[in-house]
């Protein structure tokens, strides 16, 4: 089930996981399917949208500090 976030309403009725993994990567959709089997609750938070979108790609703005890395922006 997908859930667009910015577009729910908000109201009195609360979510809850027993598990959440932030990223539907590799690895986290990996380990999505790997707990799939159990009885918990699992709730995976992916940015971005089913399409490629310039307005979609901003969550993925961030700055980064320490050592050097990749340019987060995607060039539109």
């Amino acid at each position: 089930m997908i859930f667009n976030l910015n577009k729910q309403k908000q109201d009195n009725h609360t979510l809850e996981y027993d598990f959440a993994i932030i990223g539907g990567g590799p690895a986290g959709l990996t380990l999505a399917n790997k707990l799939s089997d159990s009885n918990l609750r699992i709730f995976v938070a992916e940015g971005g949208d089913k399409q490629f979108s310039a307005e979609s790609s901003k969550v993925y703005q961030g700055k980064v500090y320490g050592d050097p890395y990749y340019d987060l922006r995607h060039p539109d």
